[in-house]
């Protein structure tokens, strides 16, 4: 009997409002929540996603670019980069243990027990980094900023927006 896994994921629409610390521009938009959730129960699986969802519409929204100064809110680089940092700094930490210890009392043993942490940690320092590079110069596409002046349509196409999502 083996481990069985659901892997999935869920995106969100929502309204939020947008403040910029840098320039105090003020502003609404539609953005997009996206979650994702590896549990052995798939609906446990798909309300965890969904959850996860919702919470990154304002982590979205908090990281997004101003739409008058084009800057970003102060600390959001590294807001966005903490999480990662903390999941790739112990394999750091390991490989740099084992790479100073200068000898192993049994070289057959320490292959047997630390190649699949080495074979994980290379992968969590390779393509962790080139993975969060492409979602951090994406991450501007999940915001669609809404005109002062038409806010009244905007909450009417927000609503036909979040509706065809749904399906």
């Amino acid at each position: 009997m083996g481990l069985f896994f659901v892997v999935t994921s869920a995106t969100t629409p929502g309204a939020r409002r947008f403040t910029c610390r840098r320039c105090d521009h003020a502003q609404d938009a539609e953005v997009q929540g996206i979650g994702a959730s590896l549990m052995s129960d798939p609906d446990a699986a798909q309300r965890r996603a969904r959850i996860a969802a919702r919470l990154d519409l304002d982590h979205a929204i908090a990281l997004a670019r101003c739409p008058a100064c084009k800057r970003r809110n102060p600390g959001a680089w590294f807001r966005f980069w903490r999480g990662y940092i903390m999941y790739v700094s112990p394999w750091f930490v390991v490989g740099v243990a084992l790479a100073l210890y200068p000898m192993w009392p049994d070289d057959v043993a320490l292959v047997r027990c630390l190649l699949p942490v080495l074979c994980a940690g290379t992968g969590a320092l390779t393509v962790v980094p080139v993975m969060v590079r492409h979602r951090w110069a994406n991450l501007d596409r999940r915001v669609r900023w809404v005109d002062e002046e038409s806010s009244s349509g905007a909450s009417q196409r927000l609503a036909r927006w979040v509706a065809f999502h749904r399906r």
